[in-house]
């Protein structure tokens, strides 16, 4: 399990942009990282580390808000890497359809026909 929790959906370009760090991925820094050329686009500082009541853990945070090109990235902090993750206008839109979908299968009283449920 990797030591960068950050949305794997993505985010919204000009929406806030909140990553959490811990174990060996505190630090004072963590990089944005261009997930296709593997190059830095921006670099950041970390929160103070906490510790966090609910799950004992030793936590720090950052915030890339300020950073709003669309594209595909990945978070370096130390030694870690976060999985990769999009920020664009569009992040949200299959989430939304994926979600309505579900929503519409699980109406009560209504069969499935198989063209809706395959």
């Amino acid at each position: 399990m990797s030591s960068i929790l950050v949305n794997q959906i993505g985010f919204l370009p000009h929406g806030v942009k909140e990553v959490t760090f811990r174990d060996s991925a505190i630090g004072a820094t963590f990089r944005l990282v261009d997930d296709r050329t593997g190059g830095t686009v921006a670099e950041f500082l970390q929160s103070p580390p906490q510790d966090q009541i609910n799950t004992g853990e030793r936590c720090s945070r950052g915030n890339f808000s300020s950073f709003d090109r669309p594209g595909i990235y990945r978070i370096t902090a130390g030694e870690e890497t976060s999985c990769p993750f999009e920020i664009g206008e569009h992040v949200y839109d299959a989430l939304i359809r994926d979600l309505t979908y579900m929503l519409h299968l699980q109406r009560c009283g209504q069969a499935l026909t198989e063209e809706e449920a395959g």
